[in-house]
């Protein structure tokens, strides 16, 4: 779909956000960088998340994934870039927190502000 990719995923139409690309961070160990519109290129699976914007699913394409963890903890240093909520310490571990809905709004025009209303 243009330059947006895509997947189905149980009968819909997917956006994907690739978040080393979002988030300018490092492809991980074994990984290459794929062409724009191409998914995977030699791999034969993507790490990704699924979650929902107003019933809308959206997939965040991540390199590793480690954990998901909900926490009440609150955000100890402000984001310093879209896309962070701001970071804290979780398990001895200075950690990032993902803004979903606003690194998806940043990633894809599906999500856009006017879109999520």
């Amino acid at each position: 779909m243009g330059p947006q990719e895509v997947i189905q995923h149980n009968e819909e139409i997917v956006p994907l956000v690739r978040l080393s690309r979002l988030l300018g961070g490092e492809l991980g160990a074994g990984a290459r960088a794929e062409a724009p519109g191409e998914i995977g290129g030699e791999l034969d699976r993507l790490q990704l998340v699924i979650h929902r914007v107003d019933g809308r699913p959206a997939g965040i394409i991540v390199d590793e994934l480690l954990d998901i963890i909900e926490s009440g903890a609150p955000v100890q240093r402000p984001a310093a870039r879209p896309g962070v909520l701001g970071s804290l310490v979780i398990d001895g571990q200075v950690t990032e927190l993902l803004d979903v809905e606003g690194a998806l709004r940043l990633g894809t025009s599906s999500f856009s502000k006017e879109h999520t209303r």
